[in-house]
């Protein structure tokens, strides 16, 4: 079992018996500079949480971890809201966020409209549709993305050429993209102000 998944097992209860969700939890380990981030909120995620949230989980959670003690040495544990631009931890998170904007990192590349030869392991786009039938290798999202095809045609032009284009209306190629939640390394909301 990883340091996640026992840190886990030993928060989520304190976090679900204070009324909180826990949202997700990173663990970074550096000798006596390791931190230990947790990540809260409501089940209703746009009722916010606040100041004395994070402090009450800290101080249970801070109780549970000095009598388990699954962490040897130092560390400074973090508790926070997930915040605007929230870190995806698991596929059903991802719901509540349809027809929002979304920064996908992937394991390996994907070839893309536009994505060039090697494929594309960045990917930002609307989040359209969550699909969790199925097993963990068959979970997905679909993911609304744009190609500017004026971009490749405008990389041939000379200098000149090109200002020329510059006032020319931009084409944008709107496709789906199929994403398997298995080929996801991190995912993150993308603000909108």
């Amino acid at each position: 079992m990883s340091q996640v998944s026992v840190l886990t097992t030993l928060i989520e209860p304190a976090v679900k018996a204070l009324g909180f969700e826990l949202w997700g939890l990173d663990y970074l380990p550096s000798g006596r500079h390791s931190v230990l981030r947790v990540y809260i909120d409501h089940s209703d995620y746009k009722k916010g949480i606040n100041i004395e949230d994070c402090e009450q989980v800290s101080r249970q959670i801070s109780a549970i971890l000095e009598v388990e003690e699954p962490i040897s040495g130092e560390y400074v544990l973090e508790v926070s809201s997930p915040g605007l631009d929230r870190e995806f931890f698991k596929p059903s998170q991802y719901v509540n966020f349809c027809g929002q904007m979304i920064f996908i990192k992937l394991t390996s590349p994907i070839h893309t409209l536009g994505s060039g030869s090697g494929g594309s392991r960045n990917l930002k786009g609307i989040l359209k549709e969550v699909f969790l039938e199925g097993s963990v290798f068959e979970q997905k999202l679909i993911l609304e993305l744009s190609h500017n095809l004026n971009k490749n045609e405008n990389k041939n032009l000379g200098k000149k050429e090109n200002k020329n284009k510059e006032n020319k209306e931009n084409k944008e190629e709107i496709f789906l993209q199929e994403i398997l939640f298995s080929n996801i390394q991190k995912a993150q909301l993308v603000p909108n102000f």
